[in-house]
């Protein structure tokens, strides 16, 4: 496996937990807007989840635009050796791995079984 695939599966799987965390916090939410009488028209429904992006770049990492560059640079493709925009150390995504591992992080304590690719193959 080259660097740059082990990269974009290491950002692919960061970005998949984020949306997943991202989707239970715009449900979450949600729910507690229906139990709250309100005046006005209401929503239709949850928001979509990207508008949380921010909010769990900054739990997971303490940098609210942590997943905004990722999911750009993600986006772009491979990059060359000398671009470091968008990259994370190993250390970050194993830090950030085990915040979504924590179940009191998530939404209402509801953690969903997470399934990510590993990022190398095991040697026989």
């Amino acid at each position: 496996m080259e660097n740059s695939s082990i990269e974009r599966q290491a950002q692919a799987n960061l970005l998949k937990l984020a949306q997943l965390w991202c989707e239970a916090k715009a449900a979450y939410e949600h729910e507690i807007y229906l139990q709250k009488p309100r005046r006005g028209r209401p929503r239709n429904g949850p928001l979509p989840w990207i508008e949380y992006i921010g909010i769990v770049g900054y739990r997971a990492t303490n940098e609210g635009k942590f997943f905004e560059k990722m999911l750009d640079r993600y986006k772009a493709g491979n990059r060359k050796p000398d671009d470091t925009k968008g990259s994370f150390t190993m250390k970050t995504y194993d830090d950030t791995l085990s915040w979504f591992e924590d179940a009191d992080n998530w939404p209402g304590g509801d953690k969903p079984k997470l399934e990510i690719t590993p990022l190398h193959k095991e040697m026989t």
